[in-house]
């Protein structure tokens, strides 16, 4: 429980602790193989954000950094006085406040598909912008499958549709309510981090698709330019979903930064 509100947590896998926080309308089952490869080399603890998946949440609005508390809340809850971070789009925002806030928690840090706050970020494409918000002609599940269509690589979809298919079936069965989708998007419109980040003092890799349209890559750049330190490792012929797109090549990137 934090702040009034019950999250859901799962664990999987023996080793050093990895905490991963999902993205924007994500439960903690859309991080699909990645989170697999990753329990076999690690302990993963993996929460759906308030609102998603099993996580409750009232329909009223909250911030990231409410969102940050609820992540120390599952750190405390799994008695973890500290962990390696991984936070995925939305989550890297989350993850971010978390590493400069409350830096004792933060050992090592991975940004995947992110970017530094609403006022600095490099603006998604016009593809992705297209389909970005709900349209009220189109059922909750076509209008999800035609943004994840977007959201990936060009030709991800015909080169690898049982992959994107797998990823449309996990996103499809754990949908969250629409009014908790707009309160989490509220949440990032309000967030700006780019000196917050600054002081993150974590040692920090920087995961992100090259073809990114949602979180374009010169966002992951900003990010690497502005963390001390930092080091960016680009996914070639990948997407927004990085998770379903290339989880070998992302699991390497992650298991290297992170001996496990």
């Amino acid at each position: 429980v934090s702040g009034g509100v019950n999250l859901a947590t799962f664990e999987r896998g023996k080793g050093k602790p990895i905490v991963l926080i999902n993205g924007l309308g994500a439960s903690a089952h859309d991080w699909g193989p990645t989170v697999e490869r990753l329990a076999e080399r690690a302990r993963v603890i993996t929460l759906d954000n308030r609102g998603a998946g099993r996580s409750t949440a009232p329909d009223a609005p909250f911030t990231l950094d409410q969102l940050a508390e609820d992540t120390a809340a599952a750190f405390a809850a799994y008695g973890l006085a500290s962990a390696n971070l991984v936070g995925y789009s939305m989550g890297g925002m989350i993850a971010q406040i978390l590493a400069a806030r409350r830096p004792e928690l933060v050992e090592r840090l991975v940004l995947m598909a992110t970017h530094v706050g609403a006022q600095s970020a490099i603006p998604m494409s016009e593809q992705a912008r297209a389909v970005f918000s709900p349209d009220e002609k189109l059922s909750r599940e076509q209008f999800v499958r035609r943004q994840y269509t977007t959201f990936v690589a060009p030709g991800f979809v015909e080169r690898a549709r049982d992959n994107f298919e797998g990823m449309m079936t996990v996103r499809l069965a754990n949908l969250i309510p629409l009014y908790a989708w707009q309160h989490q998007l509220q949440a990032i419109g309000l967030s700006e981090r780019r000196e917050l980040v600054r002081t993150i003092r974590a040692p920090t890799l920087i995961v992100h698709g090259r073809d990114d349209p949602l979180v374009r890559f010169a966002n992951g750049e900003m990010l690497r330019d502005l963390i001390p330190g930092a080091r960016l490792v680009a996914i070639e012929d990948c997407g927004h979903m990085l998770n379903w797109e290339k989880p070998a090549e992302v699991v390497a990137a992650i298991a290297e930064f992170l001996d496990v």
